[in-house]
């Protein structure tokens, strides 16, 4: 063990481990493993689940979502949403944004962003 840990600059216990996963595993089991605890970040397939979402569906419990919300329908964690919108710099968007039901929704913006844009 201690010159495995001389070559491989690793401590003593790390070649430990790595010897109990060879003698249960083979060779496999000397391959890189994701370390011990809650994952640091989403997998990008998540976040990009999160994100479409959000902009293209809306809660059935309420008129916009919520980081509780998005958390249960994305099966993520309440931390984990906010997150991925301020990665995305939707958070302060979503805190006042509410989808319409209105059908002619899209036309009402278009007219309010040209009146704006006039004054």
């Amino acid at each position: 063990m201690a010159e495995v840990s001389r070559t491989t600059g690793a401590r003593a216990t790390q070649s430990t481990v790595w010897r109990g996963r060879f003698v249960r595993d083979g060779v496999v089991g000397l391959a890189d493993r994701p370390p011990p605890g809650r994952p640091r970040a989403l997998p990008a397939r998540k976040a990009r689940q999160i994100l479409t979402m959000t902009v293209k569906q809306i809660p059935h419990e309420a008129t916009h979502w919520s980081l509780r919300l998005m958390a249960k329908y994305a099966s993520v964690t309440v931390h984990q949403v906010p997150q991925v919108w301020n990665a995305a710099d939707l958070a302060h968007r979503l805190k006042t944004f509410k989808i319409s039901d209105d059908p002619a929704f899209a036309e009402i913006i278009q007219t309010h962003e040209r009146l704006s844009h006039t004054k």
